[in-house]
């Protein structure tokens, strides 16, 4: 018989345990409930101690089992919460209610909050939309709303006087227990339709929605006004078809001010993390990262971190946006990590309705973004509606498959680079920045530095005036063999490079041309548009031309050309006289580029006739670890110094250069040269000083060079005293009269 009880007891004990705790929710009451989820369960000892279940087991007969387990519900082991949450329904529920069932569901948010404390839960279920119309503070203590098969909006602010801030509130917008990968598609989790705003303080998180539209996070549209600080959170959702925004979608003139805080992990066609149109977002602070976008049928993938247009055409013909301009400001913070399939990995501009697009960035970094099948890794600016300012901040590590690893401009002509750094960023073309298809750029400050392409590491293409700042080091972390194959470690000259100010292009950084298209020494050139001060006879500018003709009767490959302004001929016969242009350390031996002397060509510069300067030894008795300077290469008829020498060097002298290798005829810098010339450099061993011997040890014998002058007094020659050479100043006493 006690054994049977015993079995049976078991088995009653194991179905009640795997009962869900939902399946005694509509018949329990509060009361009936534990007091909180998180209470601290009976000790052993309690549950199965004297009277405890222990007794139930060896009872008599079922009467008695079930009258301990009657006895001891509330502290036996298995007696676990039912409460899993509280019903929020803002349509059909009521304050009067208690909460625990769909059915029973409360009106207000503030009755859920103060129900889900009583019966401690931290999970309120969202049954219908909730509509804000006044001013709503939500602080819920770190608690979580859920949808509960609610398949639209969960909260909606119901026009420009709605006002809703949260703080420790977790908005999920997936149904409770299910995995947010598996969650169902809805709408947003916040929309706001008619203006209005909203604040995300510390602990506001927006989290796994997957929505059919627009904005699967927030969608604002028509002058709403939204604020996000540090600790607030919108992550993980995404959106589905021709949709933007994954995290938020601002639209019509409304405002997003970004201090702090977190956008991650959203997904959508356009703006992954945030989709801006006809809008302004400010970004401050904070973080904007790992976030990606989709392709869907004939439609491209755009703007990973920030999607930036004037207009969006909305799904099924709806009217959602009218044209307007919109702008992006960015003063701190980090866009990073975020991954594009088409363009812009960072930011992207797509001005469709010919409205002007801004992007300032003045400070914070775009890093680390990704472009993997087309072209902007950190920024891609479309049209000429765009206005690009990069005023500071850095541009760093981003990259793309195709072309602009920091910045690609498509059809875009007003873009500015003035203060900043633009490092480290890779493409196929453009490293740094990619003009493409009619684009132009200028650069008045800043630097574009150590990024990597094949053509074009730091500039590739378009019109690209330069007048300020450096470009430098591009490609430097490439071996020596791989940059013999690249074009233009510098820039890459497009429709046309124009160049002026004290702008610098390092010497290890060279300007490739292509030569032109009918006459192939006509092709792209430097234009230098001002005085020109950016490059010295120590740090020229190194040329990669594909054409090269040495000038003749005719003007040779045009390289670079001196306007007006900027001084023309004369301009153009002082560069030559300071050799601030030379041929690429790839090109071949023995181009000189100097002035033209062309008739009507004076103004340009050209590859010229050259003569080879050689250093050679005029013996092997030389310095060991000194080896001949290497050859120079000079334009014929041109006055030369010789390359300077080290006077001493391991015990030998330097005497000079020569011109004949029997080192009799000395080498006189300045030296008009007109043909070949070998220089033969001397050494001569510096002798050591006699010593004098003797018994017992050494002796060494010191020399004074007497140095006196010859005074005349009144006409009255001087005595002579004659002092005999060496002079052992062992013995030298006294004072020596003269």
């Amino acid at each position: 018989m006690r054994k049977r009880i015993v079995s049976c007891a078991m088995a009653f004990l194991m179905v009640f345990t795997l009962m869900p705790c939902s399946a005694f929710a509509g018949e329990a009451s509060a009361e009936g409930q534990a007091e909180s989820l998180e209470a601290e369960r009976p000790a052993e000892d309690d549950a199965f101690g004297e009277g405890g279940l222990d007794e139930a087991f060896f009872a008599e007969d079922a009467d008695s089992l079930i009258g301990t387990l009657e006895a001891d519900e509330e502290s036996a082991a298995f007696a676990v919460s039912a409460v899993t949450g509280i019903y929020l329904d803002q349509t059909h529920g009521n304050d009067a209610n208690d909460g625990l069932t769909k059915d029973t569901a409360v009106r207000t948010l503030e009755k859920a909050n103060e129900l889900a404390n009583a019966n401690g839960t931290r999970d309120i279920f969202l049954a219908s939309v909730y509509q804000v119309t006044g001013t709503e503070n939500w602080d819920l203590g770190g608690k979580t709303i859920h949808r509960y098969k609610l398949g639209g909006y969960m909260i909606e602010l119901k026009d420009a006087s709605a006002s809703l801030t949260l703080k420790d509130v977790v908005i999920d917008g997936a149904e409770y227990s299910v995995a947010a990968e598996n969650a169902a598609e809805t709408d947003s989790i916040i929309k706001a339709a008619s203006g209005g705003t909203i604040e995300l303080k510390s602990g506001a998180i927006l989290e796994n929605n997957k929505a059919a539209q627009f904005g699967s996070g927030i969608l604002a549209i028509n002058g709403v006004e939204i604020t996000m600080e540090d600790g607030a959170v919108i992550r993980n959702n995404t959106n589905r078809n021709y949709e933007l925004g994954g995290g938020i979608l601002l639209g019509n003139g409304s405002t997003f001010t970004m201090n702090g805080g977190k956008i991650s992990g959203n997904t959508a066609n356009g703006g992954g993390g945030v989709a801006i149109i006809g809008s302004t977002m400010v970004m401050n602070g904070g973080k904007i990262s790992n976030n990606s976008t989709y392709k869907t049928t004939g439609q491209g993938s755009y703007g990973a971190g920030v999607y930036v247009a004037d207009y969006a055409n909305a799904s099924g013909g709806d009217i959602l946006f009218k044209p307007k301009p919109a702008s992006f400001e960015m003063n701190g913070g980090k866009i990073t990590g975020n991954k594009a399939l088409d363009y812009g990995g960072g930011i992207l501009t797509f001005p469709q309705q010919s409205k002007k697009i801004t992007i300032n960035i003045k400070n914070g970094e775009i890093s680390e973004n990704q472009v993997t099948e087309g072209s902007g890794g950190a920024i891609a600016a479309f049209f000429g509606v765009t206005e690009l300012n990069i005023n500071g901040g850095t541009l760093t590590k981003n990259s793309a498959k195709n072309y602009g690893g920091g910045v690609f401009l498509y059809q875009a002509t007003n873009a500015t680079i003035s203060k900043g750094m633009i490092s480290e960023n890779k493409a196929y073309k453009g490293g740094g920045v990619c003009l493409y298809y009619n684009s132009a750029a200028k650069q008045t400050g800043g630097s574009i530095e150590n990024n990597v392409a094949v053509e074009g590491g730091g500039v590739y293409g378009g019109t690209y005036t330069m007048t300020g700042g450096v470009i430098k080091d591009n490609n430097n972390s490439l071996t020596e063999e791989a940059r013999l194959s690249t074009r233009g470690d510098g820039v890459y000259v497009g429709t046309a490079f124009n160049l002026g100010g004290a702008a610098e292009i390092s010497t290890n950084n060279d300007v490739y041309l292509k030569e032109g298209a009918s006459v192939a020494k006509e092709g792209r050139y430097i234009n230098v548009i001002s005085s020109y001060t950016g490059a010295s006879t120590a740090k020229p500018i190194q040329i990669h031309s594909e054409d090269v003709t040495v000038e003749g009767a005719e003007i040779g490959t045009q390289l670079v050309r001196y306007t007006a302004v900027a001084g023309g001929e004369a301009a153009a016969a002082q560069a030559d006289a300071n050799g601030i242009f030379v041929p690429s350390w790839k090109m071949q031996k023995g181009l000189v580029i100097g002035q033209s002397k062309a008739a009507g060509k004076t103004d340009w510069m050209t590859y010229v006739p050259s003569i080879r300067i050689q250093y050679q030894w005029v013996s092997t008795d030389n310095p060991s670890d000194v080896t001949p300077p290497a050859d120079d290469y000079i334009r014929t008829g041109t006055a030369y110094t010789a390359k300077a020498q080290e006077a001493t060097h391991q015990g030998y002298s330097f005497k000079g250069w020569f011109t004949d290798d029997a080192c009799t005829l000395s080498y006189t810098d300045g030296t008009v040269l007109s043909t070949d010339t070998i220089l033969y450099g001397k050494w001569e061993k510096i002798a050591t000083p006699p010593s004098s011997g003797g018994g017992g040890g050494s002796h060494v014998t010191k020399y004074y060079i007497l140095h006196y002058e010859t005074i005349f007094y009144k006409g009255i020659m001087p005595s002579e005293k004659v002092l005999d050479l060496p002079v052992d100043c062992n013995t030298l006493t006294g004072s020596v009269n003269l």
